[in-house]
């Protein structure tokens, strides 16, 4: 993903010169965005978790029920979207 950082940098005004030569930002994670507005190219299950004492997310049939994304639906066609919004 760090092509898809290199066409983000070029398109923002407050990044210094050359900066995506050198040096790498937070992107975000780009599915939960994704996410956010459309559901299209996942498959939503909905499944039960717990976690841990150590902090781990883990399967658990007494768990939080909740709505994953577990698989893609298509992944090819969420890259070109991706690629889409961030060089239009």
């Amino acid at each position: 993903m760090i092509e898809n950082y290199r066409i983000w940098a070029k398109l923002v005004n407050w990044m210094t010169v050359n900066y995506e030569a050198f040096k790498s930002s937070t992107l975000f994670d780009t599915v939960a965005v994704y996410l956010a507005y459309s559901r299209d190219l996942l498959e939503i299950d909905p499944i039960r978790l717990r976690i841990s004492a150590d902090g781990l997310t883990l399967p658990d049939p007494n768990g939080d029920e909740v709505l994953a994304a577990l698989r893609w639906r298509n992944l090819e066609a969420f890259y070109d979207h991706l690629l889409e919004r961030l060089h239009p």
